[in-house]
């Protein structure tokens, strides 16, 4: 049976690591493939790996077709089906989230029925006209089993950071807070440097652009009255005597 991937949905799954499709491959020609694909309309919604392990080793497999309404329900319904994999990242998780949030906004305003899958289902909630609209970034954070400020860091991280830093939070070698930490600071503005105290002689030629004697005569009074705050009354008065004497 050929069955059609499509790219969109398959855009959904987080792909595994090379140790776990080597394993799941080794598993699959072992025991062959145990659970069914399940499916929508021909359309492949679950076990896009062992579908491309099964067709290139020529191994069988059953199918099994869950109803969906339309594309949309169809994508909710793989995207709740991922959280239950159990060796998801939380930012592989908070990923998904950001996926599904759009999706459940739209169901949430045209006031249809949620998610229902079946071994995971969601929590997503049947609308009336009765009902207060849903917290979709409540929905969402509480669907992928993370916080809302969990979701809330995710999405800032998946606006602004590298893709490089994006991998290493998929393998769980980054923690979203620390990722989230370091973008505040490399973002935050920087406090200017503080100025380096200038040279009263500099200082006289260039604020005032006169000869050198005026800027000396500048610099000079400058120190003086810096000297002057910190003299005794001692050598205030022997001071005064001095420009006494100077001065007749």
């Amino acid at each position: 049976m050929k069955l059609i991937v499509d790219p969109e949905f398959h855009a959904l799954i987080p792909p595994l690591t090379t140790e776990e499709r080597a394993q799941l491959e080794a598993n699959v020609i072992a025991d062959g493939c145990r659970d069914p694909l399940v499916i929508w309309n021909s359309i492949l919604l679950d076990g896009h790996n062992r579908y491309d392990i099964c067709t290139k080793r020529g191994i069988k497999f059953q199918t099994a077709e869950h109803p969906c309404k339309d594309r949309d329900d169809a994508a909710i319904w793989i995207i709740h089906n991922q959280f239950g994999r159990r060796n998801l990242k939380p930012f592989q998780r908070a990923e998904l989230a950001l996926k599904l949030e759009p999706l459940v906004a739209a169901k949430a305003k045209a006031n249809q029925t949620g998610f229902k899958g079946n071994q995971y289902s969601g929590p997503l909630t049947k609308l009336t006209k009765d009902q207060s609209p849903i917290n979709t970034r409540a929905e969402i954070a509480k669907a992928a089993g993370v916080s809302e400020g969990t979701i809330d860091k995710a999405r800032v991280i998946a606006k602004r950071a590298p893709e490089e830093v994006k991998e290493q939070l998929r393998k769980g070698v980054v923690s979203i807070d620390r990722a989230y930490r370091d973008l505040r600071q490399e973002t935050a503005p920087k406090e200017p440097a503080a100025e380096t105290p200038r040279d009263p002689l500099e200082t006289g030629r260039r604020v005032r652009n006169v000869s050198d004697q005026e800027a000396t005569d500048a610099a000079a009074l400058y120190d003086l009255k810096r000297l002057w705050k910190k003299a005794s009354r001692k050598v205030r008065r022997e001071f005064r005597s001095w420009i006494h004497e100077d001065n007749h």
